[in-house]
């Protein structure tokens, strides 16, 4: 079984301000300028390997959508605006090289504040041929 978190704020989405992009910028230039790569792969490396998370990556931003993937289905605990990411890595895998995907998705929805859950209900994996959706409880 797969774990993945596509959302953990709370109610509020959040995104990333230009200040903290610019701070995470500056700092990927001085690690590269102490040790810069040779290649188009030994940057891309550099990038992967060698920036911390924090620098290349960022937390927060989307509220809660856990992802459970087993063999044949996936349960989806909450729909927060984490939901609209998986939907978008899940349509980009299944037109790439991973056409055997399952198809069944359960939503698991963990309190009652709908509002902020349905915002990332993104509902075109799950009105696509050959899926299926659980009604939320």
């Amino acid at each position: 079984m797969r774990v993945y978190f596509w959302g953990t704020r709370g109610s509020l989405p959040a995104s990333i301000t230009s200040g903290a992009i610019e701070a995470k910028i500056v700092k990927a230039i001085r690690a590269f300028r102490a040790r810069p790569p040779e290649t188009d792969e030994g940057v891309e490396g550099f990038v992967r390997n060698e920036l911390p998370f924090p620098v290349r990556a960022s937390y927060g931003g989307n509220t809660a959508c856990v992802e459970l993937r087993g063999a044949d289905e996936y349960v989806l605990c909450d729909a927060g605006t984490g939901l609209r990411d998986f939907g978008n890595a899940y349509m980009k895998a299944k037109a790439g090289r991973q056409q055997n995907l399952p198809g069944v998705f359960h939503l698991l929805m963990s309190h009652p504040q709908m509002t902020k859950r349905w915002t990332g209900f993104w509902k075109t994996p799950a009105l696509i041929s050959k899926s299926s959706t659980d009604r939320p409880v």
